[in-house]
């Protein structure tokens, strides 16, 4: 893994509950896809309600402004 950006709103800067990960290797994006999708996330120590997350390979219009660094990165998004 090469690095994890967690989205927040612009102006609270709370966080949206989304995420791009960005890998080294996009085998290593693929093989994250595989295990992590759709499974189930535990925050209730942070005081929430498991959920189930959703990772995919993110389009171009997500990658921007990232686009021309990044080969792939999946993301992490919460499904209520």
């Amino acid at each position: 893994m090469e690095r994890v950006f967690l989205f927040l709103e612009r102006k609270t800067k709370r966080k949206t509950g989304c995420a791009t990960v960005t890998y080294f290797k996009s085998e290593d994006a693929s093989c994250a896809i595989e295990l992590f999708d759709r499974s189930e996330f535990d925050s209730t120590e942070h005081g929430s309600h498991p959920f189930i997350i959703k990772v995919r390979i993110a389009t171009p219009e997500e990658k921007n402004p990232f686009a021309e660094k990044l080969v792939s990165r999946p993301i992490l998004k919460q499904q209520d």
